[in-house]
């Protein structure tokens, strides 16, 4: 959603902390929830997933206030929820790991296409609007084109599951746990299953934490002085920093597909990486308060080569974190890990609210 627009009409609110908070929050506690109970299909899921960010589009363009953006910002996350373990889980099915890192390049991919369609509605619009209305023009148009992303997005969904080979994987594990409910075979306990791929879980969730602390809340409260007031406009601060994190992002993820990278990279590689970029967010901080670093292309980088290395390990470790377990508890394990990266970035961006309340980035 439109940073500048909404922090120009709900000045009082910090959307670029609280939005996050509830989004990550609402991810985790939906998440849990299913993991618990179980009580949607996979095809419910989706359905309700996409038809829920239409609903919320319409939401948003016609009924703007700070509570409904608030609560639209939850119920996001929580359909991110939905729709997010059924596409792991797919994936996991599959012998190889290669369809897991397609899912998370995928979702790279969405995060780069998000802020670059974005910024091109906003300069476009600029250019032939007024001022005091091209932010709340370019803001309707990109909701707009969410909501046809959202059709599009349930069509190619439900046609990938007629796909042979992806019908085949779903209906043998269909057939599994029906024959396993039929013989009344006690399902193996979560606890045993996330024993096996702790260290996983562990490093998705810290990566995500340290890269929600410092982005986007603390990252975009950077003071607009430099280049973004000098060489460009001071609405450029947020695109071009949450566009860096989300090239760096799909980046990372991209290249985590080559398997000599992956190969070379072991889970005990990507904590020790995990360890080491917590170096990298205290110098974002200091690009903010006390600004020792003031100049607005060392943040830029910064926040690039965060979003590098989190887009590379979320990435090895959602596609090795499943494989530490036999294929009948690759699915399970893979929800463990998807539950992770979403505590992750609900507690990286609450941390980031409570610095904030601290230090008054």
């Amino acid at each position: 959603i439109n940073a500048e627009y909404m922090g120009t009409k709900f000045p009082d609110i910090k959307l670029s902390y609280w939005g996050t908070v509830a989004v990550g929050t609402s991810m985790f506690v939906c998440h849990v929830f299913q993991a618990l109970f179980q009580s949607l299909t996979m095809r419910t899921r989706i359905l309700t997933a996409y038809l829920g960010y239409i609903v919320i589009g319409f939401l948003v363009i016609f009924w703007q206030e700070a509570y409904v953006i608030l609560t639209s910002f939850a119920l996001i996350g929580a359909l991110n929820a939905m729709n997010q373990g059924p596409l792991y889980g797919i994936a996991s099915l599959f012998p190889i790991s290669t369809f897991t890192q397609a899912v998370n390049a995928g979702n790279g991919l969405a995060g780069l296409l998000n802020v670059f369609a974005e910024f091109l509605i906003r300069l476009s619009v600029s250019s032939s609007s007024q001022a005091s209305k091209a932010a709340e023009l370019s803001f309707k148009i990109f909701i707009g084109l969410m909501m046809v992303l959202s059709v599009l997005g349930l069509i190619v969904f439900f046609n990938m599951i007629r796909l042979n080979t992806c019908r085949t994987y779903i209906t043998r594990s269909e057939n599994i746990k029906s024959a396993d409910d039929e013989e009344g075979m006690q399902k193996e306990s979560i606890w045993v299953i996330f024993a096996k791929i702790w260290p996983a879980a562990l490093i998705q969730f810290s990566i995500l934490f340290v890269s929600l602390l410092v982005w986007p809340g603390i990252s975009c409260a950077s003071p607009k002085h430099g280049w973004f007031t000098e060489g460009g406009s001071q609405w450029f601060e947020a695109p071009f920093i949450i566009g860096a994190f989300n090239v760096g992002d799909f980046l990372g993820r991209s290249i985590a597909g080559v398997e000599s990278i992956c190969n070379s990279f072991s889970l005990k590689t990507c904590g020790v990486l995990t360890v080491a970029r917590m170096g990298l967010a205290l110098l974002v901080v200091l690009c903010v308060r006390p600004q020792i670093i003031s100049n607005n292309w060392i943040l830029i980088a910064l926040v690039f080569v965060i979003g590098v290395s989190n887009g590379l390990v979320c990435t090895i470790t959602m596609m090795k974190g499943p494989l530490l377990v036999p294929n009948y508890q690759r699915a399970e394990a893979s929800y463990i890990m998807v539950g992770a990266l979403f505590a992750g970035i609900s507690l990286g961006s609450i941390s980031a609210v409570v610095l904030d309340a601290i230090f008054k980035f």
